[in-house]
């Protein structure tokens, strides 16, 4: 999988010289190759299962960008089902931040 990833940035010509638009196209490319290769319904059970993204990454076999990527392609619906299953499944309380800014676990 890892390879397939690294063939879209080479494809794309990546490198430090990018221009808004190439990397308004990569940013395109990640989105698409992350909801190709993670569903919904494999990123719901490494979330249940997983404490990092990089035990997500490895639970998967895909790499760290993918996780990240897939997170932000996320659906509205999508977002409320992982925040309701992270509340009731996971125990992680939304509402009462702690003092640095994280989550408590209940």
């Amino acid at each position: 999988m890892t390879i397939v990833h690294e063939a879209f940035h080479r494809t794309l010509r990546h490198g430090e010289d990018a221009m808004p638009k190439r990397v308004s196209r990569e940013i395109v490319v990640e989105r698409m190759t992350a909801l190709y290769f993670i569903s919904f319904r494999d990123l719901l059970d490494a979330f249940l299962q997983c404490g990092s993204v990089d035990e997500m990454a490895r639970f998967l076999n895909v790499d760290n960008g993918l996780i990240y990527a897939r997170w932000l392609a996320l659906t509205p619906m999508e977002q409320a089902i992982l925040n309701v299953c992270g509340r009731s499944c996971i125990g992680i309380d939304y509402r009462d931040p702690v003092r640095d800014g994280l989550s408590r676990i209940a």
